[in-house]
């Protein structure tokens, strides 16, 4: 089935089957399935589940059948959104800490998404356009804000009665126990994470040619990209989940690096939004 992922409806079934997403966890179906479910969460571990979504997510040529059907791009895209839907699920219920607990073991599958960050291609434009790269990025952040508080509200639906209102409840968050383990091997590759961002001002080849990219109302010799922002938002979230971060990694250069894009994309208000927290975080 990972060798299809990304072929519908295959990772929609992988969710159902991983999650029992279709069962009431009070129902006597769910409670009965327990123990099958408890040594199929055990198997899928012992595979190392979680790092070979990790690889599909950033090189799917490798591991997914690409053919005239789906491409590479398609494989990669489902199995980023299947891995944040699983993690968002089983993060909620007992079970699910087994197959959390692979993020906290070692910084094997940490790696592997900055891996695909970092080392990306770059085009003969000048600029990163590696949409693999903008979902390991995006996955990266999607582990730190969930792992970021101990309790998660969820509502609960009324076993018989449908009429009655749904259920405000706070739920102990799984992931929570692992959110040191996250952060402390996100921060051994953040000096990695910040010469890709310099990467963007050292490629020329937009300045020599003198293109320019043109929008609505303004123009800039290079587009700042998607996958830009979300590496810095990468870096907002990791300077509010440690206080140590910030005076270790973020050198005057950086600084720098960061105001100077503030002028020259004065039009991108999400990066301003962006800049924003991390100096009010740094501050703080």
């Amino acid at each position: 089935m990972m060798h299809f992922i990304g072929f519908p409806p295959v990772s929609e079934l992988l969710s159902m089957v991983i999650s029992l997403s279709p069962i009431t966890r009070t129902s006597a179906l769910y409670t009965s399935c327990q123990k099958a479910r408890w040594q199929f969460l055990q198997e899928l571990i012992n595979w190392g589940y979680m790092l070979h979504m990790c690889k599909v997510i950033c090189t799917p040529e490798a591991t997914c059948c690409v053919d005239l059907f789906v491409n590479s791009d398609q494989h990669s895209s489902a199995a980023a959104q299947l891995l944040q839907e699983l993690i968002e699920k089983i993060s909620l219920e007992d079970s699910g800490e087994l197959l959390l607990q692979a993020l906290g073991d070692n910084s094997i599958i940490i790696d592997s998404l900055v891996d695909g960050i970092v080392k990306s291609a770059w085009t003969i434009k000048g600029f990163c356009s590696d949409s693999n790269s903008r979902r390991a990025a995006k996955v990266l952040c999607f582990l730190l804000r969930r792992a970021a508080d101990a309790e998660i509200l969820c509502y609960t639906h009324h076993p018989t009665n449908n009429n009655i209102p749904p259920t405000a409840t706070y739920v102990p968050n799984k992931l929570f126990s692992l959110r040191e383990s996250i952060v402390t091997f996100t921060k051994a590759r953040l000096p990695e994470v910040i010469s890709f961002l310099a990467a963007f001002d050292l490629q020329t080849s937009y300045h020599d040619n003198k293109e320019v990219v043109k929008y609505s109302h303004y123009e800039v010799l290079r587009p700042f990209t998607s996958l830009r922002s979300q590496v810095i938002e990468l870096l907002v979230l990791m300077v509010e989940s440690d206080d140590s971060i910030a005076s270790v990694v973020f050198t005057q250069e950086c600084w720098v690096m960061l105001i100077t894009w503030v002028l020259k994309y004065a039009h991108n208000n999400i990066f301003h939004a962006l800049f924003y927290r991390l100096v009010f975080a740094v501050l703080r």
